[in-house]
């Protein structure tokens, strides 16, 4: 330690206890431990000026670590990696870079024969993967939010819920035009149609799901049901009971 630094047993205590030597034990794992002189250097730099800067080291290992990782022969490989790479660690390596830090960046990256160069290529391709993923999440998101959107429509809005008759089968259909609807239908039709319900009602796109699971039963083809009269009925009194509840 440099003879012009002065400190006493409790600034040492106090400066380990606010470090906490064991931050350091996954940096040795990975074979990075924080060398005792570089640590002396940190306490020398807190003694003269309150400021800790282990923070710094730290960053500059998280670096090193993800680039030795991603970069080889010139090319960025991130892959699944790319999950623990946060935005924060980005920002904190993007400072690292740009000079702003206590430590001598580059010959700290010689150690470990790894360039400036290969360390801007890391976190320009880590950016460019956390923007594409963060627009993925938002399309995803938004994908979603018109889905809620989508489905609380149809439980509001409103339509027509009718029966047709062709004198022996009931279509049961859903429509915001019953006129035009029936004209449709009659066109492809070689009997003639008649309305025996219509009814006017919010909710009707689910309305009309609910009748058709009801008579499923009963179903002949598509939305064409053979039904009673009290099946016409019922149906009649279940719109009523819908239409008082919206």
């Amino acid at each position: 330690m440099s003879s012009n630094v002065t400190f006493t047993i409790e600034q040492l205590r106090e400066f380990m206890s606010e470090n906490d030597i064991q931050r350091n034990i996954i940096y040795y794992q990975l074979g990075l431990p924080m060398p005792v002189s570089d640590y002396v250097s940190a306490f020398e730099h807190w003694c003269r000026t309150g400021e800790n800067v282990i923070g710094e080291w730290d960053d500059i290992q998280e670096l090193i670590v993800f680039t030795e990782k991603s970069v080889h022969n010139d090319e960025v490989k991130i892959g699944s990696d790319i999950q623990f790479i946060s935005e924060n660690i980005l920002d904190r390596s993007r400072k690292v870079l740009n000079g702003r830090t206590f430590w001598n960046v580059e010959q700290i990256l010689q150690q470990h024969r790894i360039t400036v160069q290969d360390c801007v290529a890391f976190v320009n391709e880590a950016s460019r993967l956390k923007q594409e993923e963060k627009e993925y999440f938002a399309r995803k998101q938004k994908a979603q939010e018109d889905k809620i959107k989508r489905e609380q429509e149809q439980r509001t809005k409103a339509g027509t819920i009718y029966i047709v008759s062709n004198g022996r089968k009931y279509k049961i259909g859903k429509t915001t035009n019953v006129m035009q609807r029936l004209k449709g239908l009659q066109t492809s039709s070689a009997e003639v149609l008649e309305v025996v319900l219509e009814c006017e009602i919010e909710g009707y796109n689910i309305i009309e799901k609910l009748i058709h699971e009801r008579y499923a039963h009963k179903r002949v083809s598509g939305e064409w049901f053979d039904l009673e009269v009290q099946d016409l009925e019922d149906i009649a009194k279940f719109l009523e009971t819908c239409k008082r509840a919206t």
